[in-house]
């Protein structure tokens, strides 16, 4: 049997803060694909893709990520940013999955999002 999701559309900024300790460049350089939904307080760990890997979910990846430059989604793949980004995510919940959620990067909270 399909397990029903909800989908999300999500639009983010992201700006990185910069390493005080370091004049290099590449230090503002970040994975979108690697930003990751869990309830607050949830202990990191593997992501759950809805119809991908097994049940007990406890932090989602997004379906999508596509980069928004002035007010359009720029039709090539991300691998990576380069400093401030804006994104859209577009994210796949069961139904009784929390609507609070925090937005992570590895191990780093980025922000609290509720959805509808």
């Amino acid at each position: 049997m399909l397990t029903p999701y909800d989908y999300f559309a999500i639009d983010v900024t992201i700006t990185p803060t910069r390493a005080t300790s370091s004049a290099d460049p590449t230090d503002n350089v970040w994975e979108p694909n690697e930003l990751r939904l869990a309830p607050p307080g949830t202990p990191s760990g593997r992501p759950h893709i809805p119809g991908a890997n097994a049940p007990a979910p406890h932090e989602w990846t997004p379906r999508s990520v596509q980069r928004i430059e002035q007010g359009q989604v720029v039709e090539d793949p991300i691998r990576q940013c380069f400093g401030p980004a804006r994104l859209r995510l577009i994210v796949a919940l069961p139904p009784d999955a929390p609507r609070k959620l925090t937005l992570r990067y590895y191990f780093e909270a980025l922000t609290e999002i509720e959805l509808p």
